[in-house]
């Protein structure tokens, strides 16, 4: 029952769906290295990587093809990319995806070289099918057509290791599995991973587990012989297009599965984030001219990633929805954002949530104002070689306790950042990306661990959680005179507030505690309790031997002073073959 009424949207869809419409797919991984590319090659596509599954003017721009009516008129929806030397990575779908599917299958010309039926028919796919190409006798002009139906299977591998560090821990990771993806009657698309590892993780990921029982982005786990833990993942989604009308690009795309999402423009997100781990979901983007709407419903899960038997963890649930407003050759473009976490004492989804087009935060107070009711505002502006962005989180309103500052209830957060990309095509291709996050002391916390903003003991948005403040500076550079290198280096340095154990007061730095533990009402500020200080660097060398296949070179170094403090460093080489997953710093 708890599911049921996600289930009947979901079937109600797709039955909708019959319509000669093309299948639409999923988003890369936020702040992953080739949406990185795609800011490289055309800034413009940020937004669609960001907030939806793959559009057709996002497939245009990477593939610098045309849309198609049925009529064979071409219409140009986006400029090409500014550089053919970044989209060669598109062209190969590169592997750092973290459970997306890789750019526009459906609609590139060369899905005519997975061959039909074959075994590594070309370097990018490893077994492939697709049907035999049926001309279109009414059609007078020639056009490419996206292929109604075709499947294509690869292996996934993902080996890190490196010397044990200075105070003896080794850095190892061992993982495998398969992705499977593809289409059926040009309606509807698919994807499917699944992903099993080992892994002895960097110090800092250990204390998280040791401290909350949970692994960055990973569910269930379990521990081994070896003092490796080890877990498997799944992912799996089905999208489908709902409404389309090619003259003015408006739509409803439909997505379902289990998977992450993301909303926001920055390294990191105070609105929804991929750093906890997959879920169940449903997905309704729906364009408008230059309004864009999006849905979000999504089952989390209570408790950590301890295995407790046969016992099936309980379930809270969120519904999120956004609506912006593009402002045109501005570059200006505004959004608001509104959040719920529910939980029912009897179970399932409260039906009342499920209306896409309402104002939460009435129907929360309307049910009795036991639900946890969030609020955000984000905006983004593209000026020549800058893209600014911004969010503001509100999880409480209080006008005078927010001019007063220091009352507990006094619970929000910003980010402010941008990225810049220098045109220095003789040397490459160069992005600059700096950020600024702050969120005050008891932000995201609720009651209890029902309505709280998290899921598997992991926070929905920032990995840090709340009272802290933090900048990031993130370079990617892809040198012209080596072609498949690419460099990257991510500094964060953090301000945090700490706890002094889990059971300790409560200053406002744990989300999973309740507020009601808080140590005062008032004279709460930043940084409170036990005060420390996190920087956090990692660079990276990476080389694609083939497409999909990278050989990685990583140095990475953390230090914490204040509380807990500690140093740790790693050096470690690493394999990845359709794969390129990396836990965010913290």
């Amino acid at each position: 029952m708890k599911t049921k009424s996600l289930c009947l949207v979901v079937l109600i869809g797709i039955i909708t769906a019959f319509a000669p419409l093309q299948a639409q797919y999923k988003v890369y991984q936020p702040g992953s290295l080739q949406e990185t590319y795609a800011i490289l090659s055309n800034k413009d596509v940020l937004n669609g990587f960001r907030y939806y599954p793959q559009t057709p003017e996002l497939l245009n721009t990477i593939t610098k093809s045309k849309r198609y009516t049925d009529t064979g008129e071409q219409i140009t929806l986006l400029p090409p990319l500014r550089t053919s030397k970044a989209s060669k990575y598109f062209y190969y779908n590169h592997p750092e995806y973290n459970g997306r599917i890789r750019v526009g299958l459906g609609t590139k010309n060369w899905i005519r070289n997975l061959g039909k039926n074959s075994l590594l028919s070309t370097p990018a796919w490893f077994y492939s099918y697709m049907d035999d190409e049926v001309p279109r006798e009414s059609q007078k002009l020639l056009y490419p057509k996206p292929y109604d139906n075709y499947l294509v299977v690869n292996p996934i591998v993902d080996f890190v290791t490196g010397p044990p560090a200075a105070f003896g821990r080794q850095q190892l990771t061992n993982g495998r599995g398969a992705e499977v993806f593809g289409k059926v009657g040009g309606r509807v698309a698919f994807t499917s991973q699944v992903y099993e590892a080992q892994i002895r993780p960097q110090q800092y990921v250990q204390s998280v587990l040791d401290s909350f029982g949970t692994i960055p982005g990973v569910g269930f786990w379990m521990g081994n012989a070896w003092n490796y833990s080890d877990f498997i993942m799944a992912r799996g989604s089905v999208h489908t297009n709902l409404v389309n009308s090619a003259r003015d690009n408006s739509h409803v795309l439909m997505s379902f599965g289990h998977d992450q999402q993301f909303v926001g423009y920055g390294y990191r997100s105070l609105i929804l984030s991929n750093f906890s781990p997959a879920t169940a979901y449903l997905r309704l983007n729906t364009k408008i001219g230059p309004f864009s709407y999006q849905n979000i419903f999504k089952e989390l899960t209570v408790g950590d990633g301890i295995f407790s038997g046969s016992q099936i963890k309980e379930s809270k649930y969120l519904a999120a929805h956004r609506g912006s407003l593009d402002l045109g050759e501005s570059g200006i473009e505004i959004g608001f954002n509104e959040m719920i976490v529910h939980h029912r004492p009897n179970g399932g989804f409260d039906l009342n949530y499920l209306n896409p087009i309402i104002f939460y935060r009435s129907i929360e107070r309307d049910l009795g104002s036991g639900d946890n009711a969030l609020l955000a505002f984000d905006a983004r502006w593209k000026r020549k070689l800058f893209t600014y962005y911004f969010q503001l989180l509100v999880d409480e309103f209080n006008a005078r306790k927010i001019y007063e500052g220091k009352d507990w209830s006094n619970k929000q957060g910003y980010q402010l950042g941008f990225y810049y990309q220098p045109i220095i095509p003789e040397y490459g291709d160069l992005l600059v990306q700096v950020e600024f996050n702050s969120v005050r002391p008891y932000t995201y916390a609720h009651f209890d661990q029902y309505t709280n903003y998290d899921n598997f003991n992991q926070p929905l948005a920032h990995p840090l959680g709340s009272n802290f403040r933090e900048g990031v500076v993130r370079v990617v550079l892809k040198p012209k005179m080596i072609a498949g290198l690419t460099l990257i280096h991510t500094t964060m340095f953090a301000e945090k507030g700490f706890d002094p154990y889990i059971s300790g007061p409560n200053y406002g730095g744990n989300i999973h505690r309740s507020y009601k533990t808080r140590v005062r009402d008032d004279n709460v500020y930043m940084q409170q309790g036990e005060f420390g200080r996190i920087l956090n660097t990692k660079t990276q060398i990476l080389y694609e031997l083939m497409p999909n296949m990278w050989l990685t070179l990583n140095a990475q170094y953390r230090t914490q002073s204040g509380f807990r403090k500690y140093a740790e460093s790693y050096f470690s080489v690493g394999w990845k073959w359709n794969w390129y997953e990396e836990t965010q710093l913290f």
